[in-house]
C-alpha cells in the first residue's frame, strides 16, 4: 500500500472472517470458502477475475491478520485471557500458507 488512505484488500475481511469462524472439522475447506467469496465478489463488482492474483492476496491479507490484529489481541490475553483467543489462533495458523 502506498499511502495512509488506501482501501484495504477484501481478501483481508476474508482472513478474518474464517480465522474466527472455522472450527478444526473445517480447516481443510479455507480455499473452498476463499474461492467462493472470491467469485461472488467477481460477479458483483466485475473485478478480482484472477483466481492467482487472489490468492496472493489472501496470501498477504492473511499474514496481515496475523502480524497486526493477532498480535493486538495476544497483548492483553497475556494479562486478562480471552477464551475465543486460542481457538482463533489455532485457525489462524491451520489457515497460513504452506510457503510465505
Amino acid at each position: 500500500m502506498n499511502g495512509p488512505c488506501q482501501a484495504a484488500r477484501p481478501q483481508y475481511d476474508v482472513a478474518e472472517l474464517l480465522s474466527f469462524v472455522l472450527g478444526p472439522d473445517r480447516y481443510a475447506r479455507r480455499a473452498e470458502y476463499v474461492e467462493y467469496y472470491r467469485q461472488q465478489l467477481h460477479a458483483r463488482t466485475g473485478r478480482f477475475a484472477d483466481r492467482t492474483a487472489f490468492a496472493e492476496g489472501t496470501r498477504l491479507a492473511t499474514l496481515e491478520f496475523g502480524l497486526h490484529r493477532l498480535g493486538l489481541y495476544l497483548l492483553p490475553h497475556t494479562l486478562s485471557p480471552y477464551a475465543f483467543l486460542p481457538r482463533v489462533v489455532d485457525s489462524f495458523f491451520a489457515g497460513l500458507p504452506r510457503r510465505l
